[in-house]
């Protein structure tokens, strides 16, 4: 039996906006239903760690359509290793 095809996909990194460094989260879904996504992260810089958690409620996407939605934490440095961690279920 094939494994059935996941309508979510996420993208993380970081970047620094108007001067504030952070680590961001964004979850994309083409689920023809609500999304609730929470997201678990974990960030080491050479300042230290910090741990991190969200939650995202994405909207249900038309056929050929996608929503996205970012969630992101403050961190001390633009840059470092990330553990992250995500799912999300219907609604």
């Amino acid at each position: 039996a094939k494994a059935p095809e996941r309508c979510t996909s996420e993208k993380s990194g970081f970047r620094a906006l108007n001067g504030v460094n952070t680590f961001y989260v964004e979850v994309t879904s083409a689920c023809e239903k609500r999304q609730r996504c929470i997201i678990n992260a974990y960030v080491v810089g050479s300042r230290g760690g910090k741990t991190g958690q969200g939650t995202l409620t994405l909207g249900k996407a038309s056929i050929g359509q996608e929503t996205r939605k970012t969630w992101s934490m403050k961190t001390a440095e633009n840059g470092g290793m990330a553990n992250m961690s995500w799912s999300c279920k219907d609604l």
